[in-house]
């Protein structure tokens, strides 16, 4: 299926879950996570377009912009120190190419898997990551896992089976 560059899925989740949560959340908590750190830098560098990109009153104070993190709010002078206030909300970033486990034992509202076909460590980063998204036994987060199949026989493996099973 032909389509126009800039109009896929990434855009869709870096506008309407991503950039949205960052907005409009009260203490929202993302996170992008891929096996090469150059689609985790994409999808940060469309999340940044995404703040800028807008109207002055909308736009958005920026507290926090580092490859790992990317977090929102404001310093506040309370007795003469400065604290952070405002939404603290954030997004975490991760390239999973060594461990699955990194963004294990975190809460998350929304996780991202980014080209997740050409992940060799989507499934077990999904079942690492599955218990962020849950409040007690209820699944309160939402799992966003996408993009290109590549090969089935070696990198795509266990995005189709996850396509196929879950």
């Amino acid at each position: 299926i032909l389509k126009a560059r800039r109009k896929g899925l990434s855009e869709f989740m870096k506008g309407a879950i991503l950039n949205y949560g960052l907005t409009f959340g009260d203490t929202y908590r993302g996170a992008v996570f891929a096996g090469i750190e150059n689609y985790v830098k994409g999808i940060k560098k469309k999340v940044m377009n995404g703040l800028t990109n807008t109207v002055d009153d909308m736009r958005l104070n920026i507290l926090k912009n580092n490859d790992k993190e990317l977090r929102i709010g404001y310093e506040e002078r309370v007795s003469g120190t400065f604290i952070e206030a405002g939404s603290l909300n954030e997004i975490q970033m991760e390239t999973l190419f060594n461990s699955e486990s990194k963004l294990e034992g975190e809460y998350f509202n929304d996780v991202l898997s980014e080209e997740s076909g050409e992940n060799l460590r989507v499934k077990a980063a999904f079942e690492s990551i599955k218990p962020s998204l849950m409040f007690g036994s209820e699944m309160e987060g939402t799992f966003y896992i996408y993009g290109t199949a590549g090969n089935i026989l070696s990198g795509s493996k266990d995005f189709i089976d996850m396509y196929r099973n879950h």
